[in-house]
């Protein structure tokens, strides 16, 4: 299911503003489970499937775009997916509708991004706080995806 999703994110580009939000919803109710909610393997899912989804975001091509007056930082982490081996980058992608990343970095979107900034955090605390019980792959998946989130969203002052 999410190991599907997540190959998915990774070889191919979200085409509209919908399709991201629509998945950010679904996403959101997964990451939101406590352990007692969800398996270890299923919010380790929902961890990977949403920096697949952030990692694919890419400036567009229009110059006048506010995604292109941003810094650009590496967004590839050094540790990646065992199930997928190595970056895919699409190639056969449509080319999208609006500027994805140009809306993560809006202040629209705002709310969403704080709220996954805190996500992530609170995830890879609660694991280190519950000591050798914790799971190392959600605290690592955790700051893997928000080292991509803030890397996407950091915009030049």
């Amino acid at each position: 299911g999410l190991a599907c999703l997540e190959l998915l994110l990774t070889k191919c580009r979200l085409t509209s503003l919908n399709q991201m939000v629509a998945l950010l919803k679904k996403l959101t109710s997964g990451a939101v489970l406590s352990p007692s909610e969800a398996s270890e393997e299923f919010r380790l899912g929902i961890l990977r499937c949403f920096r697949a989804m952030i990692l694919q975001l890419q400036s567009c091509s229009a110059k006048s775009c506010s995604c292109n007056q941003a810094t650009v930082l590496p967004t590839t982490p050094i540790i990646q997916s065992s199930e997928i081996g190595s970056v895919v980058h699409p190639k056969h992608s449509a080319k999208p509708e609006e500027c994805l990343l140009a809306f993560l970095r809006s202040e629209n979107a705002s709310p969403a991004v704080g709220h996954w900034l805190s996500l992530l955090l609170q995830s890879s605390e609660f694991e280190a706080s519950r000591g050798h019980r914790g799971s190392a792959g959600i605290r690592k998946e955790s700051l893997l995806a928000l080292r991509v989130l803030i890397a996407k969203v950091r915009c030049s002052v």
